[in-house]
């Protein structure tokens, strides 16, 4: 990896363009001086202590304090996990700063005045991200009582989410799901089997575009997975196959919807095999 390349990583971790040309050259030169830096790695000398007091702290440099001051580069080896400790440290700090003001924040809200909260009958949600997505998914899955209907693709997400229908199916829920023909890929048929194993009920040879799943006829989710080949293609099954793709869902309650999707279920069940 040449210096360049080398720049241009440092800056993946987060370090300033002076930050990484000036641990770069100091790399090179093993010992310099502040004028040697400035010269040798095109940096104004008036911005080369800042520089280097920053690298010091991020944990790339040692300084000397001797006159005039020199500066040592830490190995990037080492350099490098010091900054990630340093980086996890203050994130862990901030995250736990934060869990701490939940109670506090709670009480708060708890002696606001409440709004006047709409007679709407009926809800809609939207989210993306795949993260959100998934919690959200794996949320409305472990609240169903009797049924979930799933309008997938290739079952590629089965791995994922198998315990939780695993524990739902003991539980006496029952889970369908119409999927691809699994002709030619191996993995769809090795996903099919697999939740047939853990009780789903499976049905292939849907060639449809939904993907959504519905909870106990009260509750849909339209799952919107988009990429070069279109809007919620099948592919080959294979885990984390979709992590490259945009996301965007649409949840709701709404009882007219969620029976036309229903009917379109059950025919496509009747049809398939």
């Amino acid at each position: 990896m040449n210096e360049d390349n080398i720049e241009s990583a440092l800056k993946s971790f987060g370090l300033t363009e002076y930050e990484s040309r000036a641990y770069v050259t100091l790399l090179g030169l093993g010992t310099a001086t502040a004028d040697e830096l400035s010269r040798r790695g095109r940096i104004p000398l008036p911005r080369v202590y800042d520089t280097l007091t920053e690298l010091q702290r991020k944990g790339f440099v040692l300084i000397g304090k001797a006159r005039p001051k020199k500066f040592n580069p830490i190995p990037i080896e080492k350099a490098l996990s010091n900054f990630l400790f340093n980086q996890k440290k203050d994130f862990d700090d901030k995250l736990k700063h934060l869990k701490d003001m939940i109670p506090d924040v709670k009480k708060s809200a708890s002696g606001m005045p409440k709004g006047k909260i709409s007679s709407s009958k009926w809800n809609v949600w939207s989210f993306d991200r795949k993260t959100n997505i998934g919690r959200i998914l794996d949320e409305q899955k472990m609240d169903a009582k009797k049924e979930i209907l799933i309008f997938s693709g290739d079952l590629s997400w089965l791995s994922d989410l198998s315990d939780i229908l695993s524990k739902l199916i003991k539980k006496g829920v029952e889970i369908k799901a119409i999927v691809v023909d699994p002709k030619n890929e191996p993995q769809v048929a090795k996903n099919i089997k697999n939740a047939k194993k853990i009780g789903m009920k499976v049905k292939t040879g849907y060639d449809g575009i939904l993907r959504c799943h519905i909870v106990d006829r009260k509750l849909a989710s339209l799952n919107m997975i988009s990429s070069k080949d279109g809007i919620n293609p099948a592919g080959k099954g294979y885990p984390g196959s979709e992590k490259d793709k945009s996301y965007e869902m649409l949840s709701f309650d709404n009882f007219v919807m969620i029976s036309a999707l229903v009917e379109n279920f059950e025919f496509w069940w009747n049809k398939l095999k």
